[in-house]
Order: C-alpha cells, then structure tokens, then sequence
C-alpha cells in the first residue's frame, strides 16, 4: 500500500513546512508515501470560486487511479481519532487484499511497538 497526499499549492508557512517534513520522514518507515502537489490557477482571480473548485478538482481527479481508496481531508468534515481513521478504512484494505489473495504470514512476528516485557510484583491490595 502507498500513500499519496494530493494538494493544490504549496505550503509556504515555515513552521508548517517544517512540521510536514518532521511527519513524512516519521510516516515513510512504515509505509510508502507521497505528496503531489498540484499547482495553484494562475487565473483565479479571473475565476469566480466555483469554477476554480471545479477546475482545482479536474486536476485532482485526473491523479487518481480506479480501484484507489480516496479520503477527502476537510476542515468541515468530520474529526476523528488516529485510532477511528484506521478502524473505519481497514475493513475496504482487507477485502481488497483478499480478493487479491495477498496474505501475510504473521504467525511468528514481533510487533515493533512493544515494550519488552517486564514482570512484577503485585500490590498488595489490602
């Protein structure tokens, strides 16, 4: 699985730059990614603002590939958790691995995440 991020524009705010970097350098341990980033309409102040939405998502829609999943990231959305984004979009990854019949013998792996373990006394309750 790779993940790309499509914007229109870049991002000329230092301490955001910076930040985006900080997070792409964390994010492409575990996983491929990628930002596209899709240049602003010179124009648009010749465009009323729905046209250049319009156009904006021709551009977009002209990057994307049948059978990608697609999540629209919007200051209006919804806010979810890390935790939610990844219940509600693991369910389409594992049917679509399914049907693809890509499996991952997991049997005898060790999750990265996880602390050694370390056994100790019980408190006493009482």
């Amino acid at each position: 699985m790779k993940i790309e991020l499509i914007v229109v524009g870049k991002t000329a705010t230092p301490y955001l730059k910076e930040g985006i970097e900080h997070y792409v350098k964390r994010l492409t341990h575990y996983v491929p990614y990628e930002i596209r980033t899709i240049s602003d309409i010179k124009t648009s102040k010749a465009l009323t603002a729905e046209r250049q939405k319009e156009m904006e998502g021709g551009f977009i829609l002209q990057q994307i590939q049948p059978g990608d999943r697609v999540v629209l990231l919007d200051e209006h959305g919804r806010e979810m958790t890390s935790r939610e984004f990844a219940a509600a979009n693991m369910m389409a990854l594992s049917e679509r691995a399914y049907h693809k019949s890509e499996f991952i013998d997991l049997a005898y792996s060790v999750p990265n995440y996880l602390k050694d373990f370390q056994a100790i006394k019980p408190k006493k309750l009482f």
